[in-house]
């Protein structure tokens, strides 16, 4: 048996490793996008309408891509800290366990922008293209312009997710079910802060 002299310098050691590996830009970005989401939602009515729906329509969006930060491994190697900092509902509409699975099977899948096999693509087959119908196909080529991507896109992509996930739901499955149920806790949250 080797007689060592404690080494107290170890565990302030690994405290600073594990402080320089963390990514402090991403968590001054998290700040200021919970610091203002908090700040518009709390001083609301001392604001400008357009303000309010601006500053905070930027701040959700850039939520959105705070989320996607932390789904590629950000600010910590620590998953139960980035899924933390990431999981908030401040959109509402999608939940960030479904978006962090169908992001990364998206990166994982070798058909990685394979227009039919991509979980991400917008790509429609012949036969899916005439399976729309008429007004279908208008939407979906109007959503192909810039315009159309900026105010119809959101509607579309928002009603054909929540329809394709009812539809998981209903038709039985426990694990997404659970996922909305825990997002629905998130988004209570979120709204009893707001409201």
């Amino acid at each position: 048996m080797i007689n060592r002299e404690p080494d107290d310098t170890l565990p302030l050691q690994r405290t600073i490793s594990a402080i320089s590996r963390v990514e402090w830009q991403t968590v001054t970005l998290a700040i200021i996008i919970y610091g203002g989401f908090f700040a518009v939602t709390w001083f609301w009515q001392s604001l400008p309408v357009m303000a309010v729906f601006g500053i905070g329509g930027w701040l959700i969006a850039w939520h959105g891509s705070l989320q996607h930060e932390v789904i590629h491994g950000h600010p910590t190697r620590n998953r139960f800290v980035n899924d933390a900092v990431g999981w908030p509902p401040l959109s509402l509409w999608l939940p960030y366990a479904i978006y962090r699975e169908g992001h990364l099977t998206h990166h994982r899948d070798e058909h990685l922008t394979d227009p039919i096999e991509d979980p991400e693509s917008s790509y429609f087959t012949q036969t899916a293209w005439e399976r729309m119908g008429g007004t279908g196909r208008l939407l979906a080529a109007w959503n192909t312009t810039l315009l159309g991507r900026l105010t119809l896109g959101p509607i579309v992509m928002i009603v054909s997710f929540l329809v394709q996930e009812a539809t998981l739901v209903l038709k039985g499955d426990r694990q997404r079910a659970a996922i909305w149920m825990r997002h629905a806790i998130g988004v209570a949250l979120v709204l009893v802060w707001v409201i």
